[in-house]
């Protein structure tokens, strides 16, 4: 079935595997991949399908969207409108010596010479007020479990509560900082393509070493930065790969200390400990007593005080020390 749409959408033919979310097709030595169009964080597929034809004409690694043999970018498979991949044969391409913050930093100063249709720039400068939605939700969440089960609450639910101050706080400094460096400073970077959520391994997969627009997204470039140094902050806790990752990234990538202001601000905001709370109120039948989220919330509250250290290091090396008040207490 799914051979015969892509023989008619595509002029595709070869072997198929299906994956989850998706489905693999190998033909000869070139590899594609299928996937849902909902699947993807940038909605506009015909502006992705430019982003990429003209992203590869510079770095052969990035995954082309392969238009149907009428000229779209998506087409109708098994069902569901979908967007074919076509991954690059490493063969047929040179590798360099980029490291992962080399690659990003030439991703965001190619990708932010390209005009974006307005639309599509849902997050650039737009962090504190995105932000403020999630936290006011958050609390009215917690509230009304504080309302309604006062004699039963237990498990996660009980975390929440007496942990919340605690990241209402975080997040009110995050947005108050993000709102004035944007109201301050004169944001002088325009957007660029970034990611939903960037990572190091995150190019890597089973077929290649690929930069995939499945997970972009157009957001002001810092995002990408604070993500990384987020997750290796959490995951390492070496402050020297992080300052050699930003050295990286800026010999591709200029940056000033605005830049630094705003992947400062994003460090701020308690990412991690939101979406494990919101992941909770999200589901259709809620456990307080749910070992697998009650874990996660205690491995990231075990490491608050550490990743506070991490935050006035970096405001220390990179923005003369402007940081809130109570952070300038935490020891190092």
């Amino acid at each position: 079935m799914i051979q015969e749409e892509l023989m008619k959408h595509f002029g595709l033919s070869g072997q198929v595997r299906p994956v989850k979310g998706g489905a693999w097709i190998h033909t000869g030595d070139q590899s594609f991949y299928l996937l849902p169009v909902g699947a993807l964080y940038h909605e506009d597929v015909r502006e992705l399908s430019q982003l990429t034809d003209a992203l590869a004409e510079w770095m052969p690694e990035v995954a082309r969207v392969r238009l149907t043999l009428t000229g779209e970018p998506t087409a109708e498979i098994h069902g569901h409108d979908s967007v074919l991949l076509a991954y690059p044969n490493k063969a047929n391409f040179r590798t360099d010596s980029l490291t992962t913050g080399g690659r990003l930093g030439r991703l965001h100063q190619l990708s932010r010479q390209y005009s974006f249709n307005k639309n599509n720039r849902t997050s650039y400068l737009q962090w504190s007020d995105l932000w403020t939605d999630r936290i006011e939700q958050l609390e009215m969440n917690v509230q009304s479990v504080e309302e309604t089960r006062r004699a039963d609450r237990r498990g996660f639910e009980q975390h929440l509560i007496d942990v919340f101050p605690y990241i209402q706080g975080l997040a009110d400094n995050a947005i108050q900082y993000a709102f004035d460096t944007q109201t301050d400073q004169f944001i002088k970077v325009p957007p660029a393509i970034t990611h939903y959520r960037f990572y190091e391994g995150l190019w890597e997969d089973d077929e290649a070493t690929v930069l995939s627009p499945t997970h972009w997204l157009v957001d002001h470039p810092a995002r990408d930065v604070a993500e990384w140094i987020r997750a290796h902050a959490w995951e390492y806790g070496d402050t020297e790969d992080i300052k050699q990752f930003i050295y990286d990234y800026q010999k591709e990538m200029p940056i000033d200390e605005t830049f630094h202001e705003m992947v400062f601000a994003r460090l701020l905001f308690p990412l991690p400990m939101i979406e494990i709370a919101e992941s909770f109120f999200e589901q259709d039948y809620r456990d307080p007593d749910d070992h697998r989220i009650i874990q996660q919330w205690r491995r990231n509250k075990d490491r608050c005080r550490q990743y506070e250290a991490y935050l006035k290091w970096y405001a220390e090396l990179y923005l003369n020390g402007r940081v809130p008040h109570w952070l300038q207490k935490v020891e190092d």
